[in-house]
Parts: structure tokens; C-alpha cells; sequence
């Protein structure tokens, strides 16, 4: 039909991320979510804005996800011993096949339940917000073989559950490698 859709989805209790951020992955596995994209261009790269409303009490964030459309989920988490937030997470991405969720069957929405493992972007309730960009150029990245690594989207979630502030969410990646920085964005 052509009309914009933006879908909402509010998501209470725990979603085994504490047991990912365990586990990891093996560096070789790199990143699903950005090696399904081999297409994108840098000139679709994406953007993101970020700051504070009139009153500077609230953070806002701005971002899009130009590289292909998507069905956008606003993702609203409120996990156990976290702070809660909202993200922007591309929904058909879940749903077999890239399927337009509006067009999947109910038993295929199901996947929807693994929305928080997948984040493109987001603010938590501390005001601290993160998100993703593509960036080209193809730099060097160290791996530390005794750090967990991480998937991109693993990244901001862990920014978006445990960090107050920019310092805590520095502190957190040096925790961690990140396996997004192992492909070419």
C-alpha cells in the first residue's frame, strides 16, 4: 500500500542476554546481521542524530536505517536488573525469509520475541543513547583471543542494558571485541 508502518512492541522480564554475553562468538563467525547487507553502498550508509529536548531533561535520538527498507519495530525492553530503553530494531529481519511482518503468518511473528537481541539503535532510561553506522574504509581492528566477541547488535544491547553514562559504556566495549569490526563497515 505504500503508506509508512512503524510497529511497537513492549518487552518485560529477561531475554538470556547475560548467558550471551558469556558465551560470545567466535571471532569466524563474524556478524549475520551486516554480512546479509553485502550490497550496501557507502553512499546508503546511515545517520543519526542525537541530543537533548528544549527542557535538556530528556535524551532524543535520531537514526535511520537507509541501507534497504525495513518494517521499523520501536522496541521498548524492560529487563531484570538493567535499565530499561527503547530501540529501533528492523523487524523483518526477523521473519523468515525478510517477509514483510505485516504479510507473515502468526506462528513466523513469533520470532519477534528475539527483538532485543537485535538493536540498530537506541536510549536507555539514563539518557545514554547508541546506534549503529556503516562506515567504509576498510580500517584494522585488534581481537584480544582472551575477550568474549560480540556481534554488533550484541554491542548496543549491552550499552543499552548496563551503561549510565558514556564512560560506563567505554569501560563496557573494552570488555568485549567487537565482531562488526570485522567485515568492511
Amino acid at each position: 500500500d505504500g503508506d509508512p508502518v512503524l510497529y511497537a512492541m513492549e518487552y518485560f522480564g529477561g531475554y538470556g542476554f547475560e548467558e550471551k554475553l558469556a558465551a560470545g562468538l567466535r571471532p569466524w563467525e563474524g556478524d549475520w546481521f551486516w554480512e546479509a547487507r553485502a550490497d550496501v553502498e557507502p553512499a546508503h550508509s546511515c545517520s543519526t542524530i542525537a541530543g537533548l529536548d528544549i527542557s535538556g531533561n530528556r535524551a532524543l535520538l535520531g537514526s535511520n536505517m537507509d541501507w534497504r527498507s525495513s518494517t521499523p519495530l520501536l522496541l521498548f525492553t524492560h529487563p531484570p536488573g538493567a535499565y530499561a530503553s527503547v530501540s529501533m530494531v528492523p523487524a523483518d529481519d526477523l521473519i523468515r525469509g525478510g517477509r514483510d511482518i505485516r504479510l507473515a503468518p502468526l506462528p513466523e511473528r513469533k520470532a519477534l520475541l528475539a527483538a532485543p537481541d537485535f538493536p540498530h539503535s537506541g536510549v536507555n532510561e539514563r539518557g545514554l543513547a547508541v546506534a549503529s553506522m556503516a562506515i567504509f574504509d576498510g580500517g584494522e581492528t585488534r581481537i584480544d583471543p582472551f575477550k568474549v566477541t560480540l556481534k554488533g547488535a550484541q554491542m548496543i544491547r549491552l550499552v543499552l542494558d548496563y551503561a549510565a553514562n558514556v564512560d560506563e559504556a567505554i569501560a563496557l566495549f573494552e570488555n568485549f571485541n567487537n565482531s562488526s569490526a570485522f567485515g568492511s563497515h
